[in-house]
């Protein structure tokens, strides 16, 4: 028979074994340039013991992006923790070579993920973006072929309230300088 004593300490022990287990898992979010937010997101970082959120830059191509997370997932591992949930968050408006670049990199680093990981493949699109979806559930096929994870795909409409926009680089030129006028000038455009 356990004492009290003995019961409460194997049960802070399961905890902290726990609490262990959690804190050496992260999140991974990876953001297509143009992708919208993953409002789910937030509800799965918080089981994990980290976040870690990639976004194409503008300048960035797909193959240098994909690098660029496979090298992150690479030193994840190294460092002793595992991907346990891996968002991609994919734009609607990508180019037809990159959704062969999205699935390599998708199969990459989901062999990578801890063998109970979650991937969650998503996109912010209307009803008229069929391509992207299609392309989503194909990707998800795949992977669940292959991979030893489970894969779940997500959609949100554009209006669904609570989105943000990743990071979409666009280069503002400069404004031409303005035109300087006179007191006169001003007193009579305001009248």
């Amino acid at each position: 028979m356990f004492s009290v004593f003995e019961k409460v300490s194997r049960g802070m022990s399961f905890a902290s074994s726990e609490e262990h287990l959690k804190e050496k898992t992260v999140c991974m979010v990876i953001m297509e340039r143009g992708a919208g937010w993953p409002v789910f997101a937030a509800d799965l970082q918080r089981g994990t013991g980290g976040s870690l959120v990639e976004v194409q830059a503008d300048e960035e191509s797909y193959r240098q992006f994909s690098m660029r997370v496979q090298r992150r997932v690479q030193s994840v591992a190294q460092s002793g923790q595992s991907v346990q949930v891996i968002i991609v968050a994919a734009s609607r408006d990508s180019e037809p070579s990159d959704s062969v670049r999205r699935s390599e990199l998708v199969s990459k680093v989901s062999r990578k993920m801890a063998s109970d990981g979650e991937l969650f493949l998503t996109a912010q699109c209307g009803e008229a973006d069929e391509l992207i979806r299609a392309e989503l559930f194909d990707l998800a096929g795949v992977i669940c072929e292959k991979e030893p994870v489970s894969v779940r795909v997500r959609f949100s409409e554009l209006a669904d309230s609570g989105v943000r926009w990743s990071v979409k680089g666009s280069r503002i030129p400069p404004s031409p300088k303005a035109p300087e006028f006179t007191e006169q000038e001003l007193r009579e455009s305001q009248a």
